[in-house]
């Protein structure tokens, strides 16, 4: 990336955009509450309009810049609330989406999700983990050069030395030597880490709907075509998808979509979280603190 990309992406990214709205300091974190302090993927058209007629209600005078969102002086909450909506579709704050039942709902669009990711990165935080953070690059450093090892002696000698670490570590839980463990201040830390992982899982799993999303208006476009036949259409259709999967970030996409729908990976996910809720409730305990300080 050079000067002339940075000056491209702020004139042009939506997420600027955003930002330069007359609206924003209320807007964002009014849709903040509404998806991330309450925990909601998408939020039904009705639930949405009640939340920001609720708000409208309630604001001081003078917080709306009316003429941003076409609202005309006296239109009441309702009528308001619905011309925000719309109007923050087709800025790119929010997606629509339509339900099995007909009904349309929203979700935050992928440049409001990485946009909210770098507001709360700018918070201060009282402790700033960089041991897990280096730990993870460590590890990612070594998986890539593990796998990426294409000399079968070399790869052996690394999975002996895996080994080695393994048989070590079992030896000396066989002797009464107590593990090694996480202290509270490292689980905290690699939660946090973790979270953030999270919410900037949620931001691509958005941007590679986008790109679905992409191919299925120019399929729309190629069908409205009078010259374009069903066959065309639908050859179209497969060779689009097909590019998409065989991407680098389809490929990335789609392993990490079929461990999520597998049994397996469902199983494995289900009970790594049980169990770390179980471990946290424990390090919680009364009795374990005293533990700890002695």
């Amino acid at each position: 990336m050079n000067s002339e990309d940075v000056s491209y992406i702020i004139s042009t990214n939506p997420a600027f955009l955003i930002l330069r709205l007359q609206n924003s300091k209320w807007v964002l974190p009014l849709l903040y509450k509404a998806f991330k302090e309450d925990n909601r993927m998408l939020i039904s058209e009705d639930a949405l309009i009640h939340i920001v007629a609720d708000f409208l209600l309630n604001q001081s005078d003078n917080t709306e810049d009316l003429d941003e969102a076409n609202i005309i002086l006296g239109e009441n909450e309702d009528i308001r609330s619905r011309k925000y909506i719309l109007n923050w579709v087709q800025k790119r704050l929010l997606q629509d989406l339509i339900a099995a039942d007909g009904s349309i709902q929203y979700q935050l669009s992928a440049h409001t999700e990485r946009l909210f990711l770098w507001i709360v990165s700018l918070q201060n935080r009282h402790h700033v983990g960089t041991e897990s953070r280096f730990k993870l690059l460590f590890n990612s450093l070594r998986d890539i050069v593990e796998h990426t090892e294409d000399d079968a002696k070399k790869r052996l000698e690394l999975l002996k030395d895996k080994r080695a670490e393994i048989d070590k570590e079992i030896k000396a839980i066989e002797l009464g030597i107590a593990p090694d463990s996480y202290n509270n201040a490292q689980v905290q830390e690699r939660l946090d880490l973790f979270s953030r992982l999270c919410y900037e899982l949620i931001g691509d799993f958005r941007e590679v709907e986008d790109n679905f999303k992409q191919i299925h208006r120019s399929i729309v476009e190629h069908h409205t075509r009078t010259e374009q036949h069903k066959g065309a259409i639908v050859g179209y259709a497969f060779e689009a998808y097909d590019a998409l999967r065989t991407s680098s970030q389809g490929k990335s996409f789609y392993a990490f979509w079929d461990f999520i729908i597998s049994r397996a990976g469902q199983e494995e996910w289900r009970n790594l979280t049980e169990e770390l809720l179980t471990l946290l409730r424990e390090r919680r305990s009364p009795q374990t603190m005293i533990s700890s300080k002695t």
